[in-house]
C-alpha cells in the first residue's frame, strides 16, 4: 500500500503534517476528516530504491498475535450481535484500539469492505495475520449469515489453542531445567 505525506489544519487552526498508509488519496481524505482534520496538501511517497521497498515489505510489521486475533474477533462478534453493521463495527474497533498496528489493520479491512470486497476476501490479503482456519470460518459466517456466532466461536477457539501452548510450554520446562541441572 502507498504512503501519503499530508498536510492538514486541525481544530484550533494549527497546522499538522503526517503520513497515513492507504490505498489511494480519497481514503487518505476520508481519514483524515474522521480526525477531525481538514487536509491541504496530500502527497505521495515515492519509494528511493528496491532495498527499502524490500524492507518496508519484510520487516515493517510482524504478524499479529494470536491474543489479539482473538480480542478482535470476540469484540467483532460482539459489535456485529448488537446489530452494527460489519462496516460500522471495524471502524468502531479500529477508533477504539490503542494498539498501531490493529489499527492499521482494522481501518484496511474497513477500507476494503467499503470498496465491496466480502470480509473473507479482505481477511485473504492479510495471511500474516489470519490463519487458513480463521478464513475458512469466517466464509463459512458470512455465507450462512452467522458471523457474529461464528466469529466467537474462531474467539473461544483461539483462546483455547493459547491455553494449550502455555500449558504445554509450563509442561516442558520442568524437564529443560532438570536436564540442565543434571548436566
Amino acid at each position: 500500500m502507498p504512503i501519503y505525506y499530508y498536510t492538514a489544519i486541525n481544530q484550533e487552526s494549527r497546522q499538522q503534517n503526517g503520513c497515513l498508509e492507504a490505498e489511494n488519496e480519497k481514503i487518505v481524505r476520508q481519514r483524515l476528516r474522521a480526525r477531525a482534520l481538514i487536509p491541504i496538501t496530500i502527497d505521495i511517497k515515492k519509494h528511493d530504491s528496491y532495498l527499502l521497498t524490500l524492507w518496508h515489505m519484510f520487516f515493517r510489521r510482524k504478524t499479529l498475535s494470536l491474543k489479539k486475533t482473538a480480542v478482535i474477533m470476540q469484540q467483532l462478534s460482539l459489535l456485529l450481535s448488537s446489530g452494527l453493521p460489519l462496516t460500522e463495527a471495524l471502524a468502531a474497533l479500529a477508533l477504539e484500539t490503542k494498539d498501531a498496528a490493529v489499527r492499521q489493520l482494522l481501518r484496511t479491512l474497513h477500507d476494503k469492505v467499503m470498496q465491496g470486497y466480502s470480509f473473507t476476501q479482505a481477511t485473504l490479503e492479510h495471511p500474516r495475520d489470519f490463519s487458513k482456519l480463521s478464513v475458512a470460518m469466517i466464509a463459512a459466517g458470512e455465507k450462512s449469515g452467522t458471523l457474529d456466532q461464528t466469529l466467537k466461536r474462531l474467539a473461544d477457539y483461539i483462546e483455547k489453542t493459547i491455553f494449550i501452548r502455555q500449558k504445554l510450554q509450563t509442561a516442558l520446562i520442568y524437564p529443560a531445567v532438570i536436564m540442565c541441572v543434571a548436566i
